[in-house]
């Protein structure tokens, strides 16, 4: 309280140091009658000011926000916010500070109003009222209060805050870093400074939170420790208690949730320690919130270990205590109660088998999705949590409906993001709901929906790219509408203009966990979004013609269904999922019939073994590399067993399928499954030619037709890093076209490779690439000197529809394990840069073997065969062919040993088939069409 008074000792003078005096002993004893006192007394001051004494106004508003933060009394917000109000509007013109001072607790007040009565308007009051007051405080030459520009700009990243917590948008999140930034540099006090480290450290943990990574979580507990700075009070108010209080569960809350990634005992014994000391301090004691409540059962949820009951009852017990005493609190608050009780009796039911347990879970994420219209991410997380609980009870109507119910909800959300990062971060929430949903509807039977909903959970940002590079422009213009066309091409080529710039300067957020930190900047989401506001102009306008009412807007059910009986109607198409009992297959053939078979073996724990085992041997091939051979077998073998061999009976004799792999099942050569026989080992490609697809609507579109020239990339670093047998393999590539561009050693730069990709049909990359499977945009290609060209690159290209490109590189098909779903590899990048195929390799190929197989790709390709045909022919050839064909074909590529001294030895030599084992030629894989 200011108290501030030039009247001499009348009777509001005595009564504004009674109230001081009550409000002082409040702050130093913290007894709630202290408080209240002084609450009648200022109360009784404001009556008799009759409008006319500011600072009693402003003294009544500042202890009634008091009162609610020590009570959670709703009524007390609206009495503050009233009485704020009067004491601002009659602040004198020359109290700049105190005036500044009140309009942050009142936006403070709006704030807490806002979350309590789920009102966006006090919100967005909150947020105008302190942008103007931050920079108002910026134009006064001086003032009284050093804290007070941070107080305000602090106070307004909790505004923003809130906003990004209910849609995770974009501009929250640009606005909300922006605003800790300037706070950072304000000259804030040493409270202030531990106060932004807090939020920052927030909001790095919902980041790590939703992509699992340990390193955003790490540079998460190293801000909070840094803000708890031993335990030191954040202020000498009741409000610095609590927010101590607040900063300590956080820190307990953020060593729990790594060491249940990492089980590390340090990280338990400290979150513990923090616990009992936040029970144990007096501000707990003397006040306990629902909130802390609801964090401590959190913690002790994620410290809970199999065979320790007796924490997960002790997070039961304070959940419950939470639930209790915020029943009738803020809506975010009973949400967010609610789903930590379903998450705590849904890990009971796993352990105890209860059935109270499962209905609690249930009833609880039922509450939470009454708030899904003001707390659509906690929904989200609900119907995520419902969906599975209804499925293991083989509920499949009800899963069906939350399922999809969630869906609709993630779409919601999405559409709130603007950055690549920021929509692949929401995917990551939801990337089991698909297939969840997807098998509840393929168990009523629906193999349709099923379809549709798998399709719709693969490559989301590859297809929205697409869409909006293939829209049919010439049918417009054709129509008489040639400069609606014309303005929708320039308005859509500046939205993927602008995002992939921003995309590409906020690449290195996967490697530097704390550029999440960046904001990325305000500036350009503000281009972004009015950019798309000009697109939507355009496209409301074009749907208004006849024939154009549904011109490139967001695919429906219909739309789905379409594009898969499309894609599907000259080959079957086959989306591959797994699920916790079992997997199962989803075959679309054509408009006539979408089947399902179901694959019992294949469920997520047997694919995730089969997965961590292949990519485990693979990682340690140069120390162990018989280990590899013999695992790539086992692989070959276990997915042939579980996957393919029941899936091709299913298809019977069809010449070719295109696969649709969800999931991890995407890191696995199925075109290499190994088949039951009597005989020599048969594979999955030797009975079907078997494509690879990140979904439907990718290929439901006509190839290119020009096919006559080539882009050859020829061992940009012969000296360095060189590629044997790259010049051999370039020499039998141009003899298949008529036009040829050929950037070899040092001409093979980024920007000359860049600048010629845009004008071939075909582009043949003899170059070493590589795959980071953690941050996949980040996958490459060597050019000369120490470039690379990387997914990020190829998604940057706006390439006119191109027919191939061959990647006779490692290690070039691999997605990320982060979000498989996405496909976000260099297959994928080429596909939305453009190209309708792509053929590349999902592990590092022998030098020889490469060349042999794609020399043999281009004459089976000049010989009239289409592209995944002529891989396959590649790949068997080398595989069946003897020695002795493979010299007389490619004496460059396979010279005859100087040591064949004797005809026995050249003999056995010329005879001998040294590539049969699937390392050599099964890394060889085609995507697209």
């Amino acid at each position: 309280m200011l108290r501030r008074y030039r009247r001499p000792a009348d009777h509001s003078y005595l009564l504004h140091r009674l109230a001081s005096a009550y409000t002082d002993r409040w702050n130093h004893l913290h007894k709630l009658g202290d408080l209240e006192t002084a609450i009648q007394i200022t109360r009784q001051l404001t009556d008799e000011a009759h409008s006319a004494d500011w600072l009693a106004f402003s003294d009544y508003g500042e202890l009634s926000l008091m009162h609610y933060q020590e009570t959670e009394e709703p009524g007390d917000l609206d009495t503050a916010v009233h009485y704020l109000e009067r004491a601002i509007q009659l602040t004198p013109a020359d109290e700049h500070c105190f005036r500044l001072q009140r309009i942050q607790m009142l936006g403070r007040t709006l704030i807490h109003r806002s979350g309590e009565r789920s009102n966006p308007d006090d919100l967005e009051r909150a947020v105008s009222l302190l942008t103007q007051a931050v920079q108002e405080v910026r134009r006064l030459p001086e003032i009284d209060d050093d804290d007070l520009p941070a107080l305000l700009l602090s106070t307004l990243a909790d505004g923003y805050w809130r906003r990004y917590q209910a849609t995770f948008a974009d501009e929250d999140r640009s606005r909300l870093i922006e605003t800790l930034d300037q706070a950072t540099v304000s000259q804030p006090s040493s409270v202030h400074q531990r106060l932004l480290l807090w939020r920052r450290a927030l909001l790095l943990l919902e980041r790590a939170v939703g992509i699992d990574d340990e390193a955003t979580l790490d540079a998460a507990i190293s801000d909070l420790e840094s803000a708890f700075a031993e335990g030191l009070p954040l202020g000498n108010d009741p409000a610095g208690v609590q927010n101590l209080l607040a900063l300590r569960f956080g820190l307990a809350h953020a060593l729990a949730m790594r060491f249940h990634t990492t089980r590390s005992g340090r990280d338990a014994e400290r979150a513990r320690a923090l616990l009992t000391s936040s029970a144990e301090s007096s501000a707990a004691k003397a006040a306990p919130s629902s909130p802390s409540y609801s964090l401590a059962a959190t913690v002790l949820l994620l410290l809970t270990v199999d065979g320790d009951e007796d924490t997960l009852e002790e997070a039961l017990h304070l959940a419950e205590k939470a639930y209790r005493k915020g029943a009738e609190g803020a809506p975010l608050l009973r949400a967010h109660n609610a789903l930590i009780l379903a998450g705590i009796h849904q890990e009971r039911y796993v352990r105890l088998s209860d059935a109270e347990d499962q209905r609690a879970a249930r009833e609880y994420c039922r509450q939470v999705l009454d708030f899904a219209d003001i707390a659509p991410a906690l929904a989200l997380a609900a119907a995520a949590a419902l969906g599975q609980l209804e499925t293991t009870l083989e509920n499949w109507p009800a899963a069906a409906t939350v399922l999809d119910r969630a869906m609709d909800i993630s779409r919601r959300l999405y559409e709130a993001q603007v950055f690549r990062d920021s929509k692949e971060h929401l995917l990551s929430r939801r990337q089991v709901v698909p297939v969840l949903s997807a098998y509840a509807h393929a168990r009523m039977g629906d193999a349709t929906s099923a379809a549709v909903r798998l399709e719709e959970g693969r490559a989301v940002l590859l297809s929205e790219a697409l869409e909006y590079g293939r829209a049919a422009m010439d049918h417009l213009s054709s129509a008489g509408h040639a400069v609606l066309a014309q303005r929708y091409q320039q308005a859509a080529t500046r939205v993927r203009a602008l995002e992939r710039d921003a995309d590409i300067q906020r690449l290195e957020m996967a490697m530097r966990p704390e550029l999440f930190l960046e904001p990325g900047p305000v500036a350009s989401v503000k281009e972004i979004t009015q950019a798309r506001s000009e697109l939507d102009a355009v496209l409301a306008q074009i749907r208004k013609v006849k024939g154009f009412s549904d011109f490139l807007r967001r695919p429906h059910a219909t739309d789905l269904t379409a594009a898969i009986a499309d894609a599907s109607k000259d080959t079957p198409m086959v989306y591959l999922a797994s699920f916790e009992t079992e997997g199962f297959a989803v075959i679309a053939r054509g408009a006539e019939a979408v089947d399902v078979k179901r694959l019992p073996g294949m469920t997520d724990a047997a694919v995730a073994a089969i997965v961590d085992s292949h990519l485990t041997a693979y990682r340690e091939r140069k120390r162990a590399p018989a280990r590899w051979w013999t695992s790539l077998t086992e692989t070959n073998t276990r997915i042939g067993e579980l996957i393919m061999s029941p899936l091709l009976a299913e298809l019977g004799d069809v010449p070719q399928v295109t696969l649709i792999p969800t999931g991890l099942l995407g890191l696995l050569p199925l075109h290499a499954a190994t088949l039951p026989t009597t005989g020599a080992d048969r594979y999955a490609l030797d009975t079907t030619l078997i494509t690879y697809a990140p979904n439907a609507r990718t290929i439901a579109r006509p190839p290119a037709e020009n096919a006559a020239s080539i882009l050859i990339i020829d061992d940009p670093r012969p000296d360095s890093d060189p590629v044997p047998f790259a010049g051999p393999e370039a020499d039998i590539a141009e003899q298949a076209f008529t036009h040829v561009t050929r950037l070899s050693g040092a001409s093979a730069t980024r920007d000359a490779v860049l600048e010629h990709l845009s004008r071939h049909a075909v582009v043949h990359f003899a170059t070493h690439g590589r795959a980071d499977l953690t941050a996949p945009l980040n996958s490459g290609l060597q050019l000369s000197g120490d470039a690379e060209i990387t997914v990020a690159d190829l998604l940057a290209v706006d390439l006119t529809p191109s027919r191939l490109a061959v990647l006779s590189a490692c290690e070039t098909a691999i997605p990320g394990l982060h979000l498989p779903d996405e496909v976000v590899g260099l297959p994928a990048g080429l596909l939305q840069a453009g190209f309708t195929g792509v053929a590349a390799t999902m592990w590092a190929v022998g030098d020889v073997t490469t060349a042999l197989v794609i020399s043999q790709f281009y004459a089976e390709l000049a010989a009239g065969y289409e592209p995944a045909e002529a891989l396959r022919l590649g790949q068997t050839w080398v595989r069946d062919s003897t020695n002795g064909e493979k010299h007389a074909n490619f004496p460059t590529i396979y010279p005859r040993p100087n040591t064949l001294t004797t005809e026995t030895e050249r003999d056995l030599w010329e005879n001998a088939h040294s590539y049969t084992h699937p390392v050599h030629w099964a890394g060889f894989a085609f995507f697209g069409c």
